[in-house]
């Protein structure tokens, strides 16, 4: 499994960072040909050996052009009958246009993520802060009530915010993270024109 974010990365970048992922072991160095011969290797032995190949792009509307020509190409190179090759990619569904029409044509299969509901925010916290080294009620229920009504559920603003406010809450000491931390740190935001 490769997982990448394309925001800001060049297509060297982006191909070095495929190969790296799939263990092909690139040179810092490596030409684009020799990035290209060891993807394509790599996901050629996986294919006899039956292993699954999958690659996760992130954020691909905001791919450089020659980024999602390569995206493209990828898809082609393990275009046979029992392919092993699975590649996702998120996109905000609101500017699936900027990933070109051969992008388009193909996905076999697209699916809409819809927004959590407040449950799932919370559940997501707790489990988020149980699997680390937070105690589960850092957040207080009312700054999880605020994380799902200023994110409008949507799963990387919950994320984000979230980050942002255990980091804010870590920087002041503060021994739990209320409302007023979660609109601060959405405030922080909005004026940095990050959100």
């Amino acid at each position: 499994v490769v997982l990448s974010s394309v925001v800001g990365v060049d297509v060297d970048e982006f191909l070095w960072k495929i190969a790296a992922g799939l263990g092909a072991n690139p040179s810092i160095t490596a030409s684009a040909r020799r990035l290209w011969r060891d993807i394509e290797d790599q996901i050629s032995s996986n294919r006899y050996l039956r292993i699954s190949t999958v690659i996760l792009l992130d954020d691909v509307e905001e791919a450089e052009t020659e980024v999602l020509a390569s995206i493209s190409r990828l898809l082609q190179l393990d275009a046979s009958d029992d392919s092993q090759l699975t590649l996702i990619a998120s996109c905000e569904e609101n500017r699936t246009h900027l990933l070109g029409q051969r992008l388009h044509d193909a996905c076999d299969l697209r699916i809409e993520l819809e927004p959590w509901t407040a449950d799932e925010v919370e559940n997501f916290v707790r489990a988020s802060l149980a699997a680390s080294a937070c105690g589960p009620d850092l957040f207080t229920p009312q700054a999880v009530a605020r994380l799902f009504e200023l994110s409008e559920g949507m799963p990387r603003r919950v994320q984000q915010l979230a980050q942002l406010a255990l980091v804010a809450a870590a920087a002041q000491d503060l021994a739990e993270i209320g409302e007023d931390t979660v609109d601060a740190v959405s405030q922080e935001l909005s004026v940095s024109g990050l959100s």
